[in-house]
């Protein structure tokens, strides 16, 4: 990762790859649910290729969050070139930076513009 950035997932991180309204995000780009379940399974080795995009203050103001950052990974799905998006939230507690991680969404290279 170009960033350095490390990132800790627990069980709730996790349950949160693929809930409801993440593998949604993902169909609506797309792709099926299956595809989703594939990523979120190999998160960890996502995380290690994935590059910072973006940086942005939390939209719901928890003084608790340090900052909002989305990162993008490429990746082959079935055979096919892919760009997965990873939010990840920093955040304070005890005085160490912790990440959480969501996988927001997949979209084909060839719908970018």
């Amino acid at each position: 990762m170009e960033t350095g950035i490390k990132a800790v997932i627990n069980i709730a991180h996790r349950n949160k790859l693929v809930s409801a309204k993440t593998i949604g995000k993902s169909i609506t780009n797309g792709f099926s649910a299956k595809q989703h379940f594939a990523v979120a399974s190999r998160i960890d080795r996502t995380w290690e290729h994935a590059n910072l995009a973006e940086t942005r203050p939390n939209r719901n103001g928890d003084p608790n969050i340090v900052a909002v950052r989305r990162f993008t990974t490429p990746i082959l799905l079935d055979g096919g070139p892919a760009t997965a998006y990873i939010t990840a939230k920093e955040s304070l507690e005890h005085g160490n930076r912790v990440y959480s991680l969501e996988l927001q969404e997949i979209k084909a290279r060839s719908q970018q513009r």
